[in-house]
């Protein structure tokens, strides 16, 4: 069995100028040496932090695209043009679901009908799967079958 362990370093976090300087570089050079699978530098504030990061940094490269947060926003084919491997975008559908569910709510508060989003809905059985409520009904029947088979064969 393969022991893998998940190492992370925050620094500089408080800072306001670039997260850049040669001893964050060299830090994080030392992290891959050490065997880390992947380098994350949090917060890049220009194009051209993420130039350098790619650049002078060995991969995978791992940035975060926060529409609210410091780093310019690029696409994925963009970030993969300047070295990095993996982006993670951690709250875009969050941010985009608390929108709508706050247009949909005044909207319903206003007029008191939700007709006009019925297209923009997913369906019932959508729903259903996208909660994976068919694994649950296996995991459920799985249970009630070992449930039932022990009151049966208690009871012979």
């Amino acid at each position: 069995m393969t022991e893998r362990l998940s190492l992370g370093s925050r620094f500089d976090k408080t800072r306001k100028a670039s997260c850049l300087g040669k001893e964050a570089l060299e830090r994080l050079r030392m992290f891959k040496d050490a065997g880390a699978d992947v380098l994350f530098v949090d917060g890049p504030q220009s194009l051209e932090e993420l130039e350098r990061i790619g650049r002078e940094l060995p991969g995978p490269l791992l940035v975060n695209m926060s529409e609210s947060g410091k780093t310019p926003l690029r696409s994925a084919a963009e970030l993969a043009q300047l070295g990095f491997a993996m982006a993670i975008f951690p709250t875009s559908a969050l941010r985009i679901a608390i929108h709508a569910v706050q247009s949909f709510l005044g909207e319903l508060k206003a007029g008191g009908d939700s007709r006009s989003w019925v297209e923009r809905m997913a369906s019932l059985d959508e729903t259903n799967a996208a909660l994976g409520l068919g694994a649950i009904r296996e995991f459920e029947a799985g249970i009630l079958g070992k449930t039932q088979g022990a009151k049966s064969g208690g009871q012979g």
